[in-house]
C-alpha cells in the first residue's frame, strides 16, 4: 500500500468454505508498507484469507476492510485461455473505465493483442499485470513467497 491513510483490516473473520472451517476469529491490521507472511500446510486457508483481503470472498463472519485499491496476483487464469490476450483484458479495461490495448503497451505486449491468451507462463504473467496497470492497485496480494540466501 502505497499513502497515508490506506490499510488492510481483517476483523475477528471467520472462513468457511462449502461445509469446512478453514480458521476463525482473526484480527490484524496492515498499513502502507507493512507485511504479513502467512504459513500453514495445504488446506489450512491460506489461499482463502488471501481471497477473502482481496474482496473475492465474503467471511463467514468478521469484516474485511480496506482503504485504497487491492490485487490479487496468484496461480488462478483470471483470463479466458481461448480469447485474444486483448479482448480476454477488455473485460477488466471495461470494468476500470480504461483501455486494454495502453495497459499491454504500458509491460511491452501490445505486439501480443491478437494472440490468444495460452502464452508460456512468464509471458502470462507479465499479461495478468498488464491487467494492474489499468487501474493501479496500492497494495498488491500475493500467495508467492520468494527468499533468496545472501
Amino acid at each position: 500500500m502505497t499513502g497515508r491513510g490506506q490499510y488492510l483490516a481483517f476483523e475477528n473473520v471467520t472462513c468457511v468454505r462449502g461445509r469446512r472451517f478453514l480458521f476463525g476469529d482473526i484480527s490484524f491490521r496492515l498499513a502502507a508498507g507493512d507485511a504479513l507472511v502467512v504459513t500453514g500446510p495445504n488446506g489450512a486457508g491460506k489461499s482463502s484469507l488471501l481471497r477473502l483481503a482481496a474482496g473475492l470472498l465474503v467471511a463467514e463472519q468478521g469484516h474485511v476492510k480496506r482503504e485504497g485499491a487491492i490485487a490479487l496476483a496468484d496461480e488462478q487464469m483470471a483470463l479466458d485461455p481461448m480469447m485474444p490476450l486483448c479482448a480476454a483484458l477488455d473485460f477488466w479495461a471495461q470494468i476500470d473505465k480504461s483501455s486494454a490495448m495502453s495497459a499491454l503497451g504500458s509491460v511491452g505486449l501490445d505486439h501480443l493483442a491478437r494472440v490468444l491468451v495460452r502464452l508460456w507462463p512468464g509471458r502470462l504473467r507479465r499479461g495478468r499485470r498488464s491487467g494492474c496497470s489499468m487501474n493501479p492497485p496500492t497494495a498488491s496480494i500475493s500467495n508467492r513467497l520468494r527468499c533468496s540466501k545472501g
